[in-house]
């Protein structure tokens, strides 16, 4: 019986077209086309993937500090916290990230622009960013950077400013998401 039963199944087998498997499924992990690959570990214990200047007053008082930053699919978000408020005039706080182009498509034309901000005390200030290059080739990369004057003493709970980096390629618009948020 269990012979007659193997020779049909293998029999069947050779004259259809469908196969089934029974097992357990293995999900493919899908790469991300714009990819931004960690930078490691900072000296305060927090895993990185953008670089950040150094926010100091003139006495060398560290006025901002990166307390956490998270990477979750096409996005990353960082979070400061002022550590002193001890600043007569704004400093400059600069933001980078290297971006991967991870697909088969040139990423053309690329742009970075404010999305959103909740910053109604205007401690951000005289912001600019910048894509470099804005032509990215399959394997290549890009460098993204924001940048602005910061006045810790404005700073309020939920402030964020959220950023857009978005590319054309021949399948359609490519798109990223930054965000910063500036906690007292």
């Amino acid at each position: 019986m269990l012979v007659i039963c193997g020779v049909m199944a293998t029999g069947y087998s050779m004259f259809t077209e469908e196969l089934t498997i029974n097992g357990t499924a293995i999900a493919k992990m899908e790469i991300p086309e714009i990819e931004v690959p960690p930078v490691g570990e900072d000296e305060n214990g927090v895993d990185r993937f953008s670089v950040t200047t150094s926010v100091e007053n003139l006495f060398g008082m560290e006025l901002l500090r990166v307390v956490d930053e998270q990477c979750v699919g096409n996005s990353i978000t960082t979070t400061m916290e002022v550590q002193s408020r001890f600043a007569l005039i704004p400093r400059t706080l600069t933001i980078t990230l290297q971006l991967g182009n991870n697909s088969k498509n040139t990423f053309k034309n690329g742009k970075i622009e404010l999305l959103e901000s909740s910053d109604t005390r205007s401690s951000y200030n005289s912001r600019t960013q910048s894509l470099n290059p804005v032509t990215v080739e399959p394997g290549g990369n890009t460098t993204a950077t924001i940048s602005g004057s910061i006045n810790v003493g404005r700073i309020e709970t939920g402030t964020y400013y959220k950023y857009r980096i978005y590319f054309e390629t021949d399948s359609g618009i490519k798109e990223f998401f930054y965000t910063l948020k500036l906690e007292p």
